[in-house]
């Protein structure tokens, strides 16, 4: 709350309180409008930025029909307020990029010409550039339409496969929907110190490629969904190495999903996993979760559901580890055709080593060790598996855990 609060006040104070008036007419830069650029606003049409330019330091636009940059770089200046149309958009495509630098004492707004949540849509990155930079930037009321037929699509930031922008000490607040929405091998480098606060829906809706840009930094308060939401189909996979942060929120895992590489987990981070749905390691993928006796790393179900909500963890492949760890509500299915392979884990290849780890609330076994999986274990506890704590149909027959 209380970065909220900062970043509303330097809001207040850099002139943008009054620029909720929808008044037209153009910016002649005299003193008339008592310190207000949006008592007079310079009206700014596609034609203006689709090749680039500047955006003048100080200076209010208002823009009724939506925005493009197609080709060089749109620089805005610190203390540039930008007043959108109703479910109108600034979009960066082609080879165009958008460099919007404020600072603590002059960001730079972007808002509706209305004050209502969801008025104008938002921002879209379709261009992978460096230069693409949003820093003490003000977002509020966009959300309000989806950027693609899938409601899921609906943010204030949109960043496609082919997008990358950095994001810092930048406030999102008051979406229609999401905050940002990032699509598989959207880039968010340099993602740290941003607020996303009161969306009608989550402050992150992402694609497991785009969580490792995440910062332990960012404040999200007063969302609908206070999760950073992953998976958008239920064959998304997790392709390439990534050490994900604790971003002070759950992430929840939507639908079914394949680990195809190394996923690290940092202390105190929480996974949710929605009914039914599983966490699938193959094809090299492992878990690394070792966390700390004062910062476990917890999979759980959304929403507390309780015993059984999702199907659990099948390691196929590598050596995953678990260790300061807790696993609860998951079996709610069996794994085969065998209505006893219902449990927490099934591991029918690979290795899985736990080790401090409680594994609690599943509606089938803790642990099923199946084909030619295998498993080590140190200070597990079982709490409350329906069927029991392990069941082992493993080629080797040997599956010992407590």
């Amino acid at each position: 709350m209380k970065r909220t609060l900062v970043l509303a006040t330097i809001w207040v104070l850099s002139g943008c309180g009054g620029c909720g008036d929808d008044t037209a007419g153009t910016n002649n830069g005299d003193n008339a409008n008592n310190g207000d650029p949006c008592a007079t606003p310079t009206e700014i049409s596609r034609a203006d930025v689709e090749s680039g330019g500047t955006l003048k330091a100080g200076t209010c636009y208002d823009a009724d029909e939506s925005l493009e940059v197609t080709d060089g770089t749109l620089t805005i200046e610190p203390g540039v307020t930008i007043r959108m149309a109703q479910d109108r958009s600034l979009r960066i495509s082609g080879s165009g990029r958008v460099s919007a630098k404020g600072t603590a004492d002059a960001p730079i707004t972007f808002q509706g010409q209305d004050d209502t949540k969801g008025f104008w849509q938002g921002l879209a990155f379709e261009t992978r550039s460096d230069d693409n930079l949003l820093e003490y930037v003000i977002l509020l009321n966009g959300g309000g339409k989806a950027w693609s037929g899938s409601s899921d699509e609906q943010a204030v930031i949109h960043v496609a496969s082919t997008g990358k922008v950095t994001i810092r000490e930048t406030l999102i607040d008051g979406s229609g929907k999401h905050g940002i929405f990032g699509r598989d091998n959207a880039e968010l480098s340099g993602f740290s110190s941003n607020t996303i606060s009161n969306c009608d829906g989550a402050p992150l809706r992402i694609a497991l490629s785009v969580a490792r840009f995440l910062d332990s930094g960012s404040t999200f308060e007063g969302n609908e969904d206070n999760v950073v939401a992953l998976v958008h189909g239920n064959n998304e996979t997790l392709a390439q190495d990534a050490t994900w942060p604790n971003p002070g929120l759950p992430y929840r895992f939507m639908d079914r999903c394949f680990i195809k590489a190394d996923l690290t987990l940092t202390p105190g981070t929480t996974l949710e996993v929605e009914a039914d749905a599983s966490l699938i390691l193959e094809e090299g993928g492992q878990i690394i979760a070792e966390g700390t006796t004062s910062e476990l790393i917890t999979f759980t179900s959304v929403d507390d559901a309780g015993t059984g909500s999702w199907q659990g963890i099948h390691v196929k492949t590598g050596t995953s580890v678990f260790s300061n760890a807790v696993i609860e509500h998951a079996g709610s299915k069996a794994w085969t055709g065998n209505p006893e392979h219902k449990g927490a884990f099934f591991i029918s290849a690979g290795e899985l080593s736990l080790s401090d780890v409680e594994i609690r609330d599943s509606e089938g076994y803790g642990v099923v060790v199946h084909d030619a999986g295998s498993i080590t274990c140190d200070g597990v506890t079982f709490t409350a598996t329906a069927a029991g704590t392990l069941l082992d149909t493993s080629t080797a027959g040997n599956a010992v855990c407590e």
